[in-house]
């Protein structure tokens, strides 16, 4: 199942929430149409990239705030990007070449939208009550 960006999504925490998107589009981006092995390899590469990126500031703001499940969310991040890392590999040496878009790009979809629906919705209920926004639940 592909799940594309909605507002509905929001975090109010406007940086997250533009890495949120830009995570979504890219993954989305695997399920084009003609994409040749290196063109995907690319594209994963960069999603890896971002993923480190976003994880980062997810990190930052949670140690900032003295978010009290950093630790577990931080594991969340970790297991992600040794599992991603590993996949990686694994296409690098060709051994996925039957598994590539769509199944590799709803894998991902779905640890985005599960991780974003559980831990971040959490981690970014206690950042907007730190931050003083208003939400519009």
């Amino acid at each position: 199942m592909i799940f594309k960006w909605d507002e509905k999504l929001n975090t109010g925490i406007v940086e997250i929430d533009e890495q949120h998107k830009k995570l979504f589009g890219t993954i989305h981006s695997l399920r084009g149409e003609n994409l040749d092995y290196d063109s995907i390899i690319k594209i994963l590469v960069d999603l890896r990239n971002y993923v480190l990126e976003h994880f980062s500031t997810e990190e930052i703001y949670m140690k900032k705030f003295e978010y009290p499940y950093y630790e577990e969310h931080k594991i969340l991040h970790e297991n992600f990007t040794n599992d991603y890392n590993d996949l990686l590999v694994e296409l690098a040496g060709g051994l996925l070449v039957q598994k590539i878009p769509p199944s590799l790009s709803d894998m991902l979809n779905t640890w985005l939208m599960t991780h974003y629906q559980d831990a971040d919705m959490k981690m970014a209920a206690f950042l907007r009550e730190r931050l003083g926004i208003i939400s519009e639940e």
